[in-house]
């Protein structure tokens, strides 16, 4: 089918929904905020399951400007939280 219902994901996105960098990384931390759990209980991992999973992912995910997402996912606790020395602005509050 061509025409005008042939529209792309990306094309309708950009003319619709403007979607914010930020957005995009909350959603993302949102997303991945337990990937520890996994990682935990593989058995590879020690201590708890958030630090777990900003450790894992640090190591297999190369993508620039992803500290925003591993912030998220390693103070997605309110203890660790409090403890954590964040930027006010920073997604994981």
């Amino acid at each position: 089918m061509t025409g005008a219902t042939d529209i792309s994901w990306r094309a309708y996105r950009r003319k619709v929904v403007p979607i914010k960098k930020q957005t995009v990384l909350a959603t993302f931390g949102c997303l991945l905020h337990d990937i520890g759990k996994i990682v935990y209980r593989a058995g590879t991992a020690s201590g708890t399951h958030s630090e777990a999973g900003y450790k894992f992912l640090q190591s297999v995910w190369e993508v620039k400007d992803a500290a925003p997402v591993f912030s998220a996912i390693r103070y997605h606790h309110s203890d660790a939280l409090r403890r954590a020395a964040l930027e006010p602005d920073d997604i994981a509050y």
